[in-house]
């Protein structure tokens, strides 16, 4: 397994870094699809592990509890496992294996800001005020506010101890709140029911008996998913958060098994929304974005996607050209272009903000797991192997493929806002990108004839 996949991974909770070497990609697809059809591991038990406590008080069963462990400072925190990453004001935000975050500005200027908690942090996002949400594995929802001071003046090795983020949601309160949308679904369910049976028996001439037969059924599954989300209570957390996205004044979460969560008030706050989307097979929701007019974008597996015209008030299903699954999507500034990418390098491209959808024909196979579009409609995708394609939005036909020399698997891509390294990049005729994955994260060039790393 590439460590890569622990953004996909609801098959292994531990941030445990695992290196590609020269496996094959078909291993490595083999692999992605073992993830996303499979089951969440849970810690193991310590027999004298002291009961953690939950986000609401509550007490649970005693276990290796990393939603309560802060993250530990690391010499290497640039170097591990880093899954996605943010542009701030000054610097790149980025977001990784056992909690690590990174506000990082080259090689040689990076800070580890501490994490509340110890999980894989999946991805991350700025809101209107400047605050940042991240979230990861565990149902963990962790936000730091703009105003935090986040360098130590009397760190000299790099590597602040500033512990400026906070725990806003985890697993646990998960799992409180699907309980409770079951319960209410099962409510609304069982009246409906009691209304058709009732009409039944007063209007002889009235046949209701599909409709009745169909309640019946849904009724008989929420039971038993109420028994079922009652087991993983007992258990804990095992539901990963897979992307996180802002409007003007909404924050939305996605993840393992269908979830969508929703915040209105900057991620203080969290509603369970899955409801809201035709997902009857809770197939995994992998990545989110939003545009300035209240579009909301979701894409996942077994090629679903879902648009939001109306800031999430609701959602409709899109119509994807691809079935397998898309494990990113990226949106156009100022234009309705959208880029839905995933596995075995297949890539969706839509000009009307999601109505309609074509597939580009790529030249290569390998997973695309991330990717950008710059301010000129060029596009940026990275994936396993050191996979680097880039194109405009005007020619889509003309995709350029470039392998980073490390051959290491790339999760997330930006642009680089480092204005000397920039200039001199464009004297150079070479375009600057900021990549994190499985070896850290860094800058590159991509040039007309080989993308090599600084």
């Amino acid at each position: 397994m590439t460590a890569i996949k622990q953004r996909r991974n609801v098959l292994n909770q531990a941030p445990v870094k695992r290196a590609l070497g020269a496996r094959t990609e078909q291993r490595a697809l083999l692999l992605i699809l073992c993830i996303v059809i499979g089951c969440i591991t849970t810690y193991s038990a310590n027999a004298d592990s002291v009961e953690p406590s939950n986000i609401d008080g509550t007490q649970t069963p005693s276990k290796l509890d990393l939603l309560n462990t802060p993250s530990v400072e690391s010499e290497l925190a640039t170097d591990g496992v880093l899954l996605a990453l943010q542009q701030g004001k000054d610097s790149i935000i980025a977001v990784g294996e056992r909690g690590h975050i990174v506000n990082w500005q080259d090689q040689e200027n990076w800070l580890q800001e501490i994490s509340p908690v110890a999980v894989t942090l999946t991805d991350i996002t700025q809101l209107p005020d400047q605050s940042f949400i991240a979230v990861g594995h565990d149902g963990a929802i962790i936000k730091r506010e703009p105003s935090v001071q986040t360098v130590n003046p009397n760190d000299i090795d790099g590597i602040s101890l500033t512990s400026s983020w906070r725990k806003v949601f985890d697993g646990y309160a998960l799992n409180e709140l699907l309980i409770q949308s079951l319960e209410r679904q099962l409510t609304l369910a069982q009246a409906r029911l009691d209304d058709l049976l009732d009409n039944k028996l007063s209007d002889k001439n009235t046949s209701d008996e599909v409709d009745i037969y169909d309640l019946e059924y849904f009724i008989e599954d929420l039971h038993f998913a109420i028994e079922d989300a009652e087991l993983e209570k007992a258990q804990g957390p095992n539901k990963p958060l897979l992307g996180v996205a802002a409007t003007q004044d909404k924050v939305f979460a996605v993840g393992a098994y269908g979830i969508l969560l929703v915040s209105q008030d900057n991620g203080e706050t969290w509603s369970f929304e899955s409801q809201l989307l035709d997902n009857p097979d809770k197939f995994h929701l992998n990545d989110v974005v939003t545009t300035e007019d209240g579009h909301v974008f979701i894409v996942g597996e077994n090629g679903l996607g879902f648009v939001s015209d109306n800031n999430g008030i609701s959602f409709e299903t899109m119509q994807m050209p691809y079935s397998g699954s898309y494990f990113g999507i990226a949106k156009a500034s100022d234009s309705k272009y959208l880029l839905a990418y995933g596995l075995k390098g297949n890539i969706a491209l839509s000009q009307d903000h999601g109505q309609t959808w074509r597939s580009l024909k790529s030249p290569t196979q390998i997973s695309i797991l991330g990717g950008f579009i710059d301010g000129q409609q060029t596009a940026y995708l990275v994936g396993h192997a050191g996979v680097l394609l880039h194109f405009s939005l005007n020619t889509p036909e003309q995709i350029t493929v470039k392998r980073h020399p490390s051959g290491a698997s790339l999760a997330a891509a930006s642009y680089s806002r480092n204005t000397n390294t920039d200039n001199r990049a464009s004297e150079q005729g070479d375009t600057q990108l900021i990549v994190v994955g499985q070896y850290g994260i860094d800058r590159i060039h991509i040039r007309s004839t080989n993308a090599q790393a600084d």
